[in-house]
């Protein structure tokens, strides 16, 4: 049952969308009023929306509910309990070939999000892969989840084969508390979806007991070293944390790192998973085409 908290605030959300949204369509007419003047009115309104739903999101508390029944995918619906958790995904019906690659994304905004992971795998999904033919991709909070395992098999498991390459996709490198009190004072922070409270929530739901929120695995920014797997990193040029990416980028490559770096011009955070919505479908799919290749010059297919 829900709070008098959710209760009133979903009331009080309501009853204000229509004179919000009235205002956004006229405030954001002129392209001197948008955030990023070189976007269209229906990126610089959709944001707004966005940034609503995050802002009521977070207030409520609201976790995406976990879906264990097949539905429309059927047959290729299928479960997992790792540790006695129960899990889900779909697995795609047409099997890769041998030699090509075989991709796992994690796709969570922050770690308060749900993570659905969906992996095509050629036949029985016990048979083995490659490592060579394996690519790791994560947006946001998923790239921060990526970095942390290579972290790991780089430096406390080396029995344990890496990935041919990763792709990541706004990565969160910062997530100290200090940093995301910083946030409000970024020049981005009105071009982007991002704020303190959902960073925080996210952060909170994530940090194991006792640990330090500038620890290497959390926050890797200011403890790069030195990794053999290559990495493809896109951020947003509009996104407020475009400086820590493109610095957690440039550090990376002076540790030796094989790094290339993509900015998403006008990009939001994580423009990977959300430019259809916000009608900046180019941005993505050049993105797309360009860790396609990335991928492909590692030795994929």
């Amino acid at each position: 049952m829900p709070s008098v908290h959710s209760t009133l605030y979903t009331a009080y959300t309501l009853l204000t969308l229509p004179a919000r949204l009235v205002t956004w369509w006229l405030y954001y007419i002129p392209k001197s009023n948008r955030p990023n003047s070189a976007w269209s009115w229906k990126t610089a309104v959709t944001l707004q929306v966005v940034i609503l739903l995050i802002r009521y999101r977070t207030a409520i508390r609201y976790r995406t509910p976990k879906v264990l029944e097949p539905g429309p995918d059927g047959d290729r619906f299928i479960q997992s309990s790792p540790h006695q958790l129960a899990q889900s995904g779909t697995q795609q019906p047409q099997p890769s070939p041998h030699e090509s690659s075989s991709s796992i994304s994690t796709q969570a905004p922050m770690y308060s999000s749900a993570l659905d992971p969906e992996m095509d795998v050629a036949g029985d999904p016990r048979n083995s892969i490659p490592p060579s033919q394996i690519v790791l991709s994560g947006e946001s909070a998923g790239g921060n989840l990526i970095l942390a395992m290579l972290r790991y098999i780089t430096t406390e498991n080396q029995a344990i084969p890496l990935p041919r390459c990763a792709l990541l996709w706004s990565p969160w490198v910062d997530m100290t508390i200090k940093a995301l009190l910083e946030m409000d004072q970024h020049r981005n922070y009105k071009s982007d979806y991002i704020e303190y409270d959902f960073g925080s929530w996210g952060a909170s739901s994530y940090f194991p007991p006792d640990w330090s929120d500038s620890n290497p695995y959390l926050s890797p920014l200011g403890s790069e070293y030195r990794l053999s797997v290559p990495l493809f990193i896109e951020v947003g040029t509009s996104e407020v944390l475009y400086d820590n990416i493109v610095l957690f980028a440039h550090n990376m490559r002076e540790k030796g790192t094989e790094v290339e770096l993509r900015e998403a011009t006008n990009g939001v955070h994580a423009t990977f998973g959300i430019a259809d919505t916000l009608g900046m479908s180019e941005v993505a799919i050049d993105g797309h085409a360009r860790g396609a290749r990335f991928n492909a010059r590692t030795g994929g297919d």
